[in-house]
């Protein structure tokens, strides 16, 4: 169904996950360690999305047993109303089918 080389660029892994139902805006992938990055956020962040924690869950349950998170931040508007979450990220090992 899905390509799940362990070792995809950034914008291979961007695709797989979008073919998946999850809309990365952007994905990176660290040379040092191998690992992924993902951030959400919507255009101009001018409105909230789902916390870094919220997307952690939907990427387990969509590659069960493929990933591993390693950290995930949130960017927070403290100073509008509401303190929106502006931004998600979630960094993650991808060991595809093993």
């Amino acid at each position: 169904m899905f390509n799940t080389n362990p070792n995809l660029t950034g914008r291979a892994m961007q695709l797989v996950l979008h073919r998946a139902g999850i809309e990365a805006q952007k994905v990176t992938r660290k040379r040092e360690s191998g690992y992924y990055v993902a951030d959400f956020y919507a255009p101009e962040m001018n409105q909230s999305v789902p916390r870094a924690r919220e997307w952690e869950s939907r990427l387990k349950a969509t590659f069960p047993g493929q990933l591993e998170v390693v950290d995930r931040h949130d960017t927070v508007a403290t100073w509008r109303h509401g303190s929106p979450t502006i931004s998600a990220s979630v960094i993650f090992k991808f060991r595809g089918n093993g």
